[in-house]
């Protein structure tokens, strides 16, 4: 069903989209790019692609500029043969053998015997050249003489001289010429044959189509059994409908009154019922006449009746080939016909095509033998009599594949086109050799060899190196490469490249090779536009390649150049708005995406990206509409991609699932599988990758399915297995075998003893080497929070690697992480090859960290690739990678069984463990039953997964990521959902299945928040020299306590001290606390110095594109109901500012909503200083502060934020930060003693063990909806008042609460004097010499004061701390392996060993008794496979700290 996309803007045109794109001929030279108005009457001229090349960051993927025209329904144009002998038997020697042009090239011309090519004066459909009046003796005409000629009937020399003239005269387009000597031939003898066809042949050029009417029926009436009169009479009618379907008629000659030229019908329907008449009758006298037969066949296509047109083909076809032997015969062989034998039912789609084009390789061979011997000795060549060359043997099945194609018919369409290569000698079936091997095929032909070409001009085309037969590998290639089979549509190319090379076919191959040889991939693109250098497509897709090599200014230039050709080609204005809105220039994003949409509304891939850039600046208009198309448009792509492979990548990237408040579980968790997908497909098809081994108990099924114990080559199957298993799901049973030798054989086992890892494992050492890998090791949010952790590892029990992904900034970040690192690694220009093999030789990593998950920058095919045996994602993608299995029934995966279960082989008890099996307990295959064990064997089931798993752990905590969501977690019942509870955008969690579950990855539990950060070591104040000398003279008592005469102070004006103004705090808390307010006040009013004290500061830091209209307005309204507030939020982008205020002023007025207030992105270290400012964060629910958050905390100043989804940890990031702030302390006004939370009732819905503590601050910072966000805001916000507190209140012996004294104005803004920090009153009695400072005090002071003064032993900031729960669980991690690693190596020796013995039986008999032995173990062990169990594959971390 067509997904219907929702208009943007109003004006938009909507197209209806094409259901597929058909291959075009390409027969001679490239026509220049169409323009707009063409590409419309040509929908797909322009085609987006199926395959967009995932590109693993929050930035947005390129479109590739596909190539797929429809395809040309051109024929053969009319062809004048030679009369037969018995009409004019001297017509031979002036005739040369009939001459056949190419498909499409000029196709409506007739060609006369003895020309070289078609003519036309004018064009078909031009206005047509006036009747010269040289022209003498036409019908109805004056006589003209031809110069010396005279009239001399009697002498036959003259007359075939004339003739001959003719001939010459015609063949060198001088057409007037031919038909003033025709006229007077004609004048001569009106019965002749040859003179009567090529004057209908001259008439028909100067598109005087009634003459060549009449004398073709004057042909006719001579001979009425004249097939090719009848033919021409076709292509003239024809040709009339075409120009009166281009309302441009030819003109017609004058006809004298009593001339026998008859008017002609004008209406395009009579003269095309006329045509198709008149080709028919020219068939039926001469039922092989090629000619006709093809220009039926093209009139058929050109009406849509294609099915007609291939019955036309084949009866020709069948007709010729009946002339050759059995063997012979090309129209008797079908892939239909292949793919129906028993023996290709489990053969792919390739295999079958590689058997079929064998098949006519051969017959094509025998023919060719056959007619070598007949040439040699004199016999009659078959075929020959009828015209049936090679070149239009080629044509023919050229033309049926396009039909076929057209009718969607893709198998009958290759069988032609394959026929259509053989015929001119390509030995097509050597192409689909090792076609089943994963890896990329190497180049055949290089750019610099076809650019050699080019330059010198030595493309001669003959037979096989043509233009047609080139088209005919393109479309091919395009076949292959539409059904992702990739590695045929290459080979196809590289072909077709060396045949006979276009700009289309480098453009092609240049999107398939992008991927993983990139460099290759811009060779091709350059190439391509030196053969055509207004490409567009070329100028794009060479542009993203630009980009993603880094050559970001080279990329936009590639964009722009493509725009300027064609300032409506949607595609380049698609991906350079992807590249601005990355660069932060949403506003022009936003206008090319939307030209692209005007020109292409079905553009589906662009509208995403228009979305997302419209909520990356909060314009909201058609928000929901939109987001609810966004599910729509991914429902589709995934059930779309299920049946590819590999399996389609949705446009919506992971990234932006954080922000999608439209998509359920489920949807977010295949948008992050079908990535892991891609990233696993493009590392394991690499050339470069080894393949997993295969398992020992596999090969040995093998043995024992296979005729002759002939075992498949192991290592190729097994990386086409793994392939198979994660992209496609198909089983590896369904793969071609090919037989190996005994040393091959010995070699797959020798490697299976290190099943499954593709590369040798870590040597024992004292040492746990962990190496992290990031792009993000310079001055970004990642550095900042994590640069202290790799000096902080234990270095006696750890060895610690860094690899960068980016060159060094030379940052102070920078610098501390390669310090801390054992060693450090730039690796930015190293290839993913050199990566892996490192990782894996020489640093020998046990546990690999990927700091960046699916953001920028990040390179996970390096963890694909498995490098290492232990893999854990933290810190840097807030979601689920999917690099893993589910089981989830509504959405199933393809199926994966195991080679040996499909024969029903099953391990005994020695084998326990295994989970691949087809039958587990009587539940089907992949149910949680078969994914569950016991302790032991999901050791061994870690190990039996590997091949579909590249992140085994993810570093998180409970309130993060709940443990129910874990897939294939085992739970005691079905989740019960408390009345009155609404879950969000999922149903409840079953203990049997994952449909509502999202995280493929085993848990490390942290103790506190996993979200480790350095601020205790990065980011402390800086020391402030005016503040720090009041402190000075306070301790030094430069002046004292109010009230002494010293001070000078008039005792009325001192103000009166709020005891509640005082927190529980030491003496030396209370100088710190003391110092901080008055660096808060400092900052408060410089940043604000209009700003009265007593107004509370919300504060929003995050992305805009994090705000949604629900939090907007819960936000609105809270500023209504505190008056005396404000809302500070950050021109993050700028563009974003009048969007939201103009949604304020609707939702609460312009009064209310002129206190939003905007202001720059400010410096790092800045950013989180003037935190401080700030009362109250409002958190945003879709997406949560994440490094925000812990700045915020560090500043001291409370958040409020709401875990809206308990599935998405970007959702929850905040809240299990805010837990790990502490608790607060005995003789706080807000500690509760003894109590549990359900004395307060409030913090996060979650039931953990240490969350029960009623004294977390946490409970005051974490809501359950939105009323409460709003609640909860407001009470803190109202629990601020304002007093008066002394300075000098932490020095010693003085009493913290003096004596009541006359008090100040009841309003301190009231004041009049102006202090130096602001323009309020807030020291008294001057800034310079304070004794008294006003101060804000309530609930929310104390929570400020408790994360103030708590920051420097709570878990959030206690780095080192965190740095050892974190090697407590890579401890536990690396044990849990070891313990595993050692009965998987067992039992690899026991199947090693079963595989030998298995492999020496040579006779029936034992092969029979060995199955029956297996069988029967089969029996034994069936009580023992594996049953739905409690073990769990996640790891909880105690606290290092107690």
């Amino acid at each position: 069903m067509p997904l219907s996309l929702p208009q943007h803007p109003s004006h938009y045109q909507p197209v209806s989209p094409r259901a597929i794109c058909f291959p075009r001929q390409l027969p001679g030279p490239q026509p220049s790019p169409a323009s707009h108005a063409q590409a419309q009457s040509q929908p797909h001229m322009y085609p987006y692609a199926s395959y967009v090349y995932m590109a693993n960051n929050p930035s947005f993927a390129h479109f590739t500029a596909d190539i797929g025209l429809p395809p040309s329904f051109s024929t053969y144009p009319p062809v004048i043969y030679q009369q037969p002998e018995q009409f004019h038997g001297s017509a031979a020697s002036l005739v040369l053998p009939p001459f056949v042009t190419t498909p499409g090239a000029n196709s409506a011309l007739p060609t006369v015997a003895g020309s070289s090519s078609p003519h036309l004066v004018g064009g078909i459909g031009s206005s047509g050249a006036a009747i010269p009046s040289s022209v003498g003796g036409l019908v109805g005409a004056p006589a003209v003489v031809v110069n010396s000629a005279s009239a001399q009937p009697n002498n036959k020399e003259w007359f075939e001289y004339l003739l001959q003239l003719a001939h010459s005269k015609y063949n060198s387009q001088d057409y007037s010429g031919a038909l003033a000597i025709l006229q007077e031939l004609y004048n001569v003898n009106q019965t002749h044959l040859p003179t009567l066809l090529l004057l209908g042949c001259t008439c028909y050029s100067l598109n005087l189509h009634s003459l060549s009417i009449y004398y073709n029926k004057l042909i006719l009436n001579l001979q009425p059994q004249f097939a090719e009169a009848y033919s021409n009479l076709g292509t003239t009618h024809r040709a009339l409908a075409q120009n009166a379907a281009k309302s441009s008629p030819a003109p017609l000659a004058s006809v004298n009154p009593g001339s026998d030229v008859s008017p002609v019908p004008t209406d395009p329907a009579t003269n095309l019922q006329l045509a198709e008449h008149y080709y028919r009758v020219a068939i039926s006298i001469r039922p092989k006449y090629w000619d006709a037969s093809i220009n039926l066949a093209g009139l058929l296509s050109t009406q849509g009746r294609w099915r007609e047109a291939i019955d036309v083909y084949q009866a020709i076809e069948s007709l010729i080939e009946c002339e050759f032997l059995a063997e012979e015969r090309f129209d008797t062989l079908t892939i239909a016909g292949v793919a129906a034998n028993p023996a290709h039912a489990a053969v792919s789609p390739p295999d079958i095509d590689a058997v079929f084009a064998q098949l006519v390789f051969e017959r094509e061979k025998h023919r060719r033998t056959r007619i070598s011997f007949l040439e040699a000795t004199g016999g009659v060549v078959p075929g020959q009599a009828s015209g049936f060359t090679v070149e239009r043997r080629r044509d023919l099945y050229f033309a049926k594949g396009n039909l076929f194609f057209a009718l969607g018919d893709l198998a009958a369409a290759k069988q032609e086109y394959l026929k259509g290569l053989v015929s001119v000698g390509i030995d097509v079936a050597s192409v689909f050799e090792g076609s089943k091997l994963p890896t990329i095929p190497p180049p055949t032909v290089t750019p610099e060899q076809v650019q050699a070409l080019v330059k010198q001009r030595q493309l001669q085309p003959n037979a096989s190196h043509h233009p047609t037969t080139s088209s005919i590998l393109q479309t091919l290639a395009k076949i292959y490469q539409d059904a992702n089979f990739s590695n045929m549509a290459i080979k196809f190319y590289y072909l077709s490249l060396g045949m006979f090379p276009t700009a289309n076919t480098c453009n092609n191959l240049g999107i398939l090779l992008a991927p993983q040889r990139i460099q290759e991939s811009i060779r091709w693109y350059e190439v391509g536009l030196l053969l055509d250098p207004n490409h567009v497509h070329l100028y794009t897709n060479l542009g993203s390649a630009l980009k993603d090599r880094g050559q970001l200014d080279e990329g936009i230039s590639c964009y722009q150049r493509a725009i300027a050709l064609h300032p409506d080609f949607y595609i380049a204005l698609a991906n350079l708005a992807n590249v601005l809105k990355d660069l932060g220039r949403v506003d022009e994003a936003i206008r090319l995406y939307r030209r692209a949409l005007d020109v292409k509304p079905d553009f589906v891939e662009a509208f995403c990206n228009y979305v997302n850039s419209l909520l990356f600046v909060c314009a909201w208009e058609s928000r929901d509409e939109n987001l609810r198309a966004i599910r729509d448009i991914v429902a589709k792509q995934l059930a779309d991609g299920a049946k590819t492979t590999p399996r389609g990548v949705p446009t919506v990237l992971p990234f932006h699932t954080f922000t999608y408040s439209s998509l359920p579980v489920w949807m977010v968790r295949e948008i992050s599988r079908r990535n892991a997908e891609r990233v696993f497909w493009n590392a394991t098809t690499s050339t470069w990758f080894p393949g997993f081994p295969e398992r020992p108990r596999s090969l040995a099924t093998r043995a024992l399915m296979a005729p002759g114990h002939l075992i498949s080559n192991p290592v190729a199957s097994a990386s086409s297995s793994s392939v198979s298993a994660m992209s496609s799901g198909s089983s590896s049973a369904g793969v071609q075998q090919a037989a190996v030798s005994p040393q091959e054989l010995a070699h797959a086992l020798d490697r299976s003893l290190f099943y499954p890892y593709p590369y040798p494992l870590p040597p024992p050492a004292e040492r746990i080497s962990i190496g992290y890998i990031s792009s993000d090791f310079t001055n970004h949010p990642l550095a900042h929070l994590m640069q202290s952790v790799f000096g902080m590892h234990d270095k006696s029990r750890f060895r610690v690697v860094c690899y960068s992904l980016s060159p060094s900034d030379n940052s102070p970040y920078r610098a501390t992480i390669e310090a801390g690192a054992d060693l450090f690694l730039d690796v930015s220009q190293w290839s993913t090859q050199q990566i892996v093999e490192r990782i894996a030789q020489v640093d020998h990593i046990h546990v690999l960290c990927n700091l960046n998950g699916y953001t920028k920058g990040g390179r996970n095919e390096i963890f694909a690739a498995r490098p290492a045996p232990i893999q854990i994602a933290l810190m840097g993608f807030a979601g689920t990678m999917g690099a893993g299995r589910v089981n989830d029934p509504e959405h199933p995966d393809p199926a994966d069984a195991d080679p040996a279960d499909a024969a029903g082989i099953v391990e005994d008890e020695g084998y326990a463990g295994d989970d691949d099996s087809d039958v587990v307990s009587g539940k089907p295959a992949g149910s949680m039953a078969a994914a569950a064990a016991s302790s032991a064997d999901e050791d061994l089931a870690f190990f039996d997964n590997l091949k579909t798993r590249w992140i085994d752990y993810m570093v998180v905590d409970e309130i993060a990521c709940p443990q129910k969501f874990v897939c294939g977690e085992p739970l005691p019942a079905d989740e019960t959902v408390p009345a009155g509870k609404q879950l969000i955008e999922r149903g409840p969690v079953a203990k049997d299945d994952d449909r509502n579950r999202i995280y493929t990855e085993a848990m490390i539990y942290m103790p506190h928040s996993f979200f480790v950060n350095d601020h205790r070591q990065g980011f402390r104040e800086q020391e402030d020299g005016e503040i720090d000398r009041i402190i000075r003279e306070l301790d030094a008592g430069a002046y004292g306590w109010p009230g002494a005469a010293a001070s000078g102070i008039d005792q009325q004006h001192v103000p009166t001290v709020s005891r509640e103004c005082e927190p529980n705090a030491t003496p030396a808390e209370m100088q710190h606390w003391r110092k901080e307010q008055m660096r808060r006040l400092k900052m408060r009013h410089e940043l604000f110095p209009w700003l009265a004290e007593n107004t509370v500061v919300f504060a929003n830091f995050n992305q805009l594109y994090k705000v949604d209209p629900d939090i907007f307005a819960t936000w609105m309204r809270i500023l209504q109901r505190v008056p005396n507030s404000i809302l500070w939020l950050l021109r993050f982008p700028p563009a974003g500012e009048a969007h939201l205020r103009r949604r304020a002023v609707e939702l609460v007025g312009e009064d209310t909503a002129r206190r939003l207030i905007f202001t720059d992105v400010a410096p790092k270290h800045l950013h989180i200083h003037r935190g401080r400012v700030a009362d109250i964060f409002l958190d945003t629910p879709e997406c949560n502060a994440h490094t925000t958050a812990a700045d915020i905390l560090w500043s001291g100043t409370p958040i409020v934020t709401y875990p809206k989804y308990d599935f998405k940890m970007c959702s929850r990031v905040a809240a299990s930060v805010a837990y790990a702030t502490g608790n607060w302390r005995p003789g706080d006004r807000q500690y509760v003693a003894g109590a549990d939370r359900s004395v307060h009732g409030m913090g996060v819905d979650l039931d953990l063990p240490r969350l029960r503590d009623a004294n977390l601050l946490g409970h005051h910072m974490v809501v359950n909806s939105y009323q409460e966000y709003e609640d909860r805001a407001v009470a803190l916000a109202q629990s601020i008042k304002w007093g008066w507190a002394p300075i000098a209140a932490w020095k010693p012996g003085v009493s913290r609460h003096a004596p009541p004294v006359p008090p100040l104005p009841a309003r301190p803004a009231a004041e009049a004097a102006v202090a130096a920090f602001g323009a309020q009153v807030v020291f008294f009695p001057t800034p310079q010499r304070p004794t008294h400072i006003l101060v804000p005090y309530g609930l929310a002071l104390d929570l400020r004061f408790r994360l103030f003064m708590g920051r420097d032993t709570m878990p959030l900031f206690d780095t080192p701390r965190w740095v050892r729960n974190m090697e407590a669980g890579v401890q536990a991690v690396v044990a849990r392996w070891e313990r595993g690693l050692e009965r998987v190596r067992r039992r690899n020796e026991m199947e090693v060993a079963e595989a030998h013995r298995l492999a020496t039986h040579q006779q029936q008999q034992q092969q029979q008794q060995s199955q029956q032995q297996l069988a029967s173990a089969s029996q034994r062990s069936l009580s023992h496979r594996r049953s739905f169990g409690t073990a769990s594959r996640c790891h909880w971390i105690a606290d290092a700290a107690e």
